[in-house]
């Protein structure tokens, strides 16, 4: 179940009109990346971090709180021209998700956004810049 919501994910960003792959995003990673050195920017991978137990239960099931984590990492000679890439590309990832929040009936809901941390880096003459943003999915799971 996790890889088919993670794929879900990935599926969705990639049909988006300022997301789609090879014009907008020139690689997708179904997880985090190892190392960037081999990444071609800009770049998303979508990973699964986790599952807590959101506190509410039914006759036969809880619900279960899947956290997800979506990463935009871009580069660029210009520091601010990769900051404010991976700022439209994290706001596009909150718009797809927020116009799907069931991922197509897979999870309950989908709860936008909880962290976004943006980590800075430079590669060469380039600086490097990484969004991970958190979302937390709900399904309910005996």
């Amino acid at each position: 179940m996790y890889k088919e919501i993670t794929q879900k994910i990935i599926d969705l960003l990639k049909a988006h009109a300022d997301l789609i792959c090879p014009t907008k995003i020139k690689e997708y990673h179904f997880g985090a990346p190892v190392t960037f050195a081999k990444v071609r920017y800009p770049a998303i991978y979508v990973q699964f971090n986790g599952r807590r137990v959101s506190g509410k239960a039914n006759v036969n099931q809880f619900l279960y709180d899947l956290v997800f984590e979506i990463g935009v990492a871009d580069r660029s000679v210009k520091e601010d021209d990769a900051e404010k890439s991976v700022y439209d590309k994290a706001e596009a990832i909150d718009s797809v998700l927020r116009d799907n929040p069931t991922l197509d009936g897979l999870v309950s809901d989908m709860r936008l956004a909880r962290d976004i941390e943006v980590v800075h880096a430079t590669e060469s003459d380039y600086a490097v810049a990484i969004a991970r943003v958190i979302h937390v999915a709900r399904k309910w799971m005996n």
